[in-house]
């Protein structure tokens, strides 16, 4: 019986080796893949890592679909960028805050855009802030109207903000210190004022 098990075992552990190999070792066919194809998917791969920021105005076509969705009467009252350090008025992140006369001052509905598409939404209170004026000037028109009023400052990044019928644009100053704000009417563009503070 010893004499069989020491042929038996040898044979099996080869066969079982020969079994592994065959399953195991082959390397797939390679898959045949259109070349144009290929370079339509890394074309998107690298457009989307190299996101382009947009305007206020145009990320605001997009949050304006949800928030009619949200409510019919919604009602344009802020908004914002998530600092930018383009001084072109661009942006990769805006919020918008909406408010319905109907639903009342207290729910409002904050819709996020990221990369110029819906990101998130939430509901927010809009007490105290006013309707954004109709005939808003974008948030590019106002950075180069803003820009006068930072000569000579190096500013490491932006951050631009809209409520009621005014503009605010401020510029982080490189080195630190306190940032410059600039408040530019929202429909004119004209100089309502400037200071520094946190």
């Amino acid at each position: 019986m010893k004499n069989n098990l020491k042929i038996i075992v040898p044979v099996i552990l080869v066969s079982l080796g020969l079994l592994g190999w065959a399953v195991l070792g082959r390397t797939p066919k390679e898959t045949k893949t259109n070349s144009s194809v290929i370079k339509t998917i890394k074309k998107n791969k690298k457009e989307k890592a190299q996101s382009q920021p947009i305007t206020a105005r145009k990320a605001y076509q997009i949050a304006q679909s949800y928030a009619k969705k949200w409510a019919q009467d919604a009602v344009l009252v802020e908004v914002s960028n998530f600092i930018s350090d383009s001084n072109n008025g661009l942006a990769n992140q805006w919020a918008f805050t909406f408010r319905s006369p109907q639903k009342g001052e207290s729910d409002g509905y904050e819709v996020w855009i990221i990369d110029g598409e819906f990101s998130r939404e939430e509901t927010t209170s809009t007490r105290f802030l006013k309707p954004v004026e109709n005939g808003w000037l974008d948030s590019d028109v106002i950075a180069q109207k803003a820009q006068e009023h930072f000569q000579g400052l190096t500013c490491k990044n932006y951050w631009y903000g809209l409520t009621g019928n005014s503009w605010k644009v401020k510029c982080s100053k490189e080195g630190g210190g306190k940032p410059k704000w600039v408040e530019l009417n929202a429909v004119t563009g004209e100089f309502v004022r400037t200071w520094e503070d946190y």
